[in-house]
């Protein structure tokens, strides 16, 4: 964790936070005034500040399909799924971004604090925003509530428009043996990320169905690399052929 503090290094940004929290209105319902909030302090930025109020938007759906599922109150864990990224705009280099966990809690609790929202439940929500980003140390006393804003995240981040930027910048203009060698590093990485621990059942469910997607594809992309290196070898011996 970096020593610098970086609501303090980012005063603009920090005085930009302070002006959108002054003008919330504690009696509006909650979950509108998180999305205009969020909206107003990462979409209307750059390119990977809009990606990034998109994909809070995206936990935040997962968040609440999780909830349902678990016959839970969604408003919580679709709220906490909603701000869990609220810390970027502190986070502007590589160097900081392991911060924006941390970061986010801030912010989240700040805005839980002026809209007057329930102490234990933003006592929750600000933790489970702390450890959403860790992939293996997770904290074992962490509730289920807690790891389900993890789970909402990486849903997301392993979906469709994840897989999509991610094939794209492995396919590039590799030959077919260089993407088939790539297909086989994915397929065995799912085969590992199928053990990730989850939070509820009907998280791990929804893990395994947007796994199954990318081992779809990788499956299918890597049948057709194999398909095209061997008819290339039957047209070379049959070239060679006397």
């Amino acid at each position: 964790m970096m020593k610098t503090d970086l609501f303090e290094k980012y005063k603009k940004d920090r005085k930009r936070l302070e002006r959108l929290l002054s003008c919330l209105d504690p009696l509006a319902p909650v979950l509108p005034s998180a999305h205009a909030f969020l909206k107003s302090f990462l979409g209307d930025g750059d390119y990977a500040m809009r990606y990034r109020y998109e994909h809070c938007v995206r936990a935040a759906h997962w968040g609440k399909r999780i909830a349902e599922k678990e016959n839970w109150n969604p408003e919580p864990l679709t709220l906490a799924s909603l701000l869990h990224d609220a810390g970027y705009p502190f986070c502007k280099t590589m160097e900081e971004w392991p911060c924006h966990a941390a970061l986010s809690a801030r912010v989240a609790g700040m805005f839980l604090a002026k809209m007057g929202y329930d102490a234990a439940l933003s006592a929750s929500i600000c933790r489970a925003i702390e450890i959403h980003d860790r992939w293996e140390d997770v904290p074992l006393n962490a509730t289920a509530f807690e790891l389900s804003v993890r789970d909402a995240d990486d849903l997301d981040r392993f979906d469709v428009l994840r897989l999509t930027l991610s094939a794209r910048a492995d396919i590039g203009e590799q030959n077919a043996a260089a993407l088939a060698a790539v297909c086989e590093k994915r397929l065995a990485q799912l085969t590992e990320w199928e053990m990730r621990p989850c939070g509820t059942e009907a998280a791990r469910q929804m893990w395994l169905e947007t796994l199954a997607i990318r081992r779809d594809y990788y499956t299918r992309l890597h049948r057709q690399m194999q398909a095209t290196l061997e008819m290339a070898g039957q047209l070379s011996q049959e070239q060679d052929a006397p």
